[in-house]
């Protein structure tokens, strides 16, 4: 079984994408929340789209490919946002965001 072992450049790479996750399990979380708002979809999409956009250096290399997929997908929904008034008027009646969100 010792051949079946992670190296130390395996476990790395295990812990790069276990940190990669992060991002989006804490998403997932916030919005199964009970209070969780419309208008706080786009606000978090915008920072998976800037963190996987602009992936650190510090990634390997296959998990920096990964997140060009996951914007891919992410983009794929997050332009169908632009299609539905729901997200338009939840960001327009919140009280942090108003109008100043679309500029």
């Amino acid at each position: 079984l010792r051949e079946f072992e992670l190296d130390a450049g395996e476990w790395e790479v295990a812990e790069q994408l276990r940190d990669a996750l992060e991002i989006l399990k804490h998403a997932t979380l916030f919005f199964s929340r009970h209070d969780a708002t419309v208008a706080s979809v786009l606000p978090v999409m915008e920072y998976i789209k800037k963190t996987f956009s602009e992936p650190d250096e510090k990634y390997n290399t296959a998990i920096r490919i990964a997140f060009k997929f996951a914007l891919k997908t992410l983009l794929r929904y997050y332009n169908l946002t632009d299609m539905s008034s729901t997200y338009r008027i939840a960001m327009i009646l919140h009280p942090k965001y108003k109008t100043t969100y679309f500029k």
